[in-house]
């Protein structure tokens, strides 16, 4: 895992105050940074959107999202980018 941001999110440390090379923080305070939606409700049969996200750990997830809840604009997801099928 990479250091992401100053401080750095997932250790808490500034970028000078860190050694070199990979880092040996949290994975569970990794953000999303980009996803992609790889179906809509309408095209499956449970009635969720399945998404498709990078985290800031350079993992990539698969999850049902209910479209009512709005997560596109509401918690993990509302600041990352939207990007096409082919962008990670």
């Amino acid at each position: 895992m990479k250091h992401y941001g100053d401080p750095c999110i997932h250790c808490k440390n500034h970028h000078d105050d860190v050694e070199r090379g990979d880092c040996t923080g949290s994975k569970d305070n990794a953000i999303v940074l980009k996803y992609w939606v790889k179906k809509m409700a309408y095209e499956q049969s449970n009635g969720a959107d399945l998404v498709r996200a990078k985290l800031s750990t350079g993992e990539i997830i698969e999850e049902g999202c209910f479209p009512q809840m709005h997560w596109w604009r509401n918690g993990k997801y509302k600041d990352a980018e939207v990007v096409s099928r082919g962008s990670f």
